[in-house]
């Protein structure tokens, strides 16, 4: 079991947790864990959207950026147009 520390949130927060924890079957310590992922992926997200669009502002740098990606799309597609599937029959979806 991992090691455990207490943290001070408000009653309503704690109440709050306590009947999410007894709806799911879980315990607060779970449930918080699980906020605290679902969190840290929204922030990351939130970032890299943040950087994109920085870097939308840069016109000239997105614009070589997008121009080399389109050069790229275009020499895979026409490149692998006859190339034959990288999965087996059992595989394909």
């Amino acid at each position: 079991m991992p090691r455990t520390t207490t943290i001070k949130v408000p009653t309503e927060t704690h109440a709050r947790l306590l009947e999410i924890a007894s709806e799911d079957d879980q315990t607060m310590g779970e449930i918080v864990a699980q906020l605290v992922k679902k969190y840290d992926r929204e922030r990351f997200w939130q970032k890299v959207a943040e950087d994109l669009e920085r870097f939308k502002a840069d016109k000239a740098a997105y614009q070589q950026y997008m121009d080399e990606f389109h050069e790229w799309d275009a020499f895979t597609t026409e490149s692998l147009a006859n190339e034959p599937p990288y999965f087996t029959d059992g595989e394909e979806i």
